[in-house]
Parts: structure tokens; C-alpha cells; sequence
């Protein structure tokens, strides 16, 4: 996938995984993967809930790096976290996202969830991003190493 920002250059990225269900993940978070040991750790965070988690994705830091990115815990179902747009303007590169909750009134499923999705950035060195509202435009935090 590829996105671009009027203001920002293009950056490619593809969604290695997402769900609903992080274990571990009680406030959101958002964090830049630049090794094999964190993103096993944050692997098992996404897929704690599994009892058989999918393999280790290969990633190749020298021309990638990987966006965590945890919505937290959640009392109900209808909740999701997508990255939309990664752009890059000068030196800083900046994710768009979408925060979805559910609608008044809407039927949910009565149980936690923790909505996240994982992220590869297909380039490499990338030591800060920022996150922000796709709709409001508002910084929501910032993704460091």
C-alpha cells in the first residue's frame, strides 16, 4: 500500500497484521521497530490472546521499520485503529489514522478488546513518527524507537 500528503512526500508501507484482541495492551501505544527482538515482544502483545499465534514476519531493518500501533483496552466491541496515510515532510514523518468507536445505540459485543494493527514502513532508519487524527488533524502522540 502507498500514501501520500499534499503537504508531505510519498512513504510506502504495507499492514503486516491487525486485530482486536491485544493482550497486555491496556493503554494505547504507539512504537518503532527496528529489531527482531522487539517485534517479538510486541508480536506476542498482538496475538497473546491466540493459541497459535502466526510466524514471526521477516523483516529486513536495514530497509524497513515497524509501526506498532495499540488503541488500548476497550469495556466493548466496535472499536478499530487503521493507519490511512504515511507521509514524510522534511525530516519528520507523520502516520494519518483512523480511530473508529461505535455509534450511540449501536449492538456491541460485551466483552474487552484491545483494538492494534502492525505496520512495515518500507524504509529504514526511521527514528520518529507522528501519529496523527485523520479526520481531525489533531497529534495524538508520537512512535519513537
Amino acid at each position: 500500500m502507498c500514501s501520500s500528503d499534499l503537504s508531505g512526500s510519498e512513504v510506502f508501507f504495507d499492514v503486516i497484521a491487525s486485530g482486536s484482541n491485544a493482550l497486555g495492551a491496556g493503554e494505547g501505544s504507539y512504537a518503532l521497530i527496528g529489531n527482531d527482538a522487539d517485534l517479538r515482544e510486541a508480536w506476542a502483545i498482538a496475538h497473546g490472546a491466540q493459541l497459535a499465534p502466526p510466524a514471526l514476519p521477516q523483516v529486513n531493518y536495514e530497509n524497513e521499520t515497524v509501526l506498532t500501533l495499540f488503541m488500548g483496552s476497550r469495556a466493548t466491541g466496535g472499536y478499530d485503529i487503521r493507519l490511512d496515510r504515511l507521509s514524510r515532510q522534511g525530516n519528520e514523518y507523520f502516520a494519518d489514522v483512523t480511530l473508529t468507536e461505535p455509534a450511540e445505540g449501536a449492538m456491541l459485543t460485551q466483552a474487552l478488546t484491545s483494538p492494534w494493527q502492525i505496520v512495515r514502513i518500507l524504509r529504514g532508519g526511521v527514528n520518529s513518527v507522528w501519529i496523527r487524527d485523520s479526520v481531525s488533524g489533531e497529534i495524538l502522540g508520537v512512535a519513537v524507537r
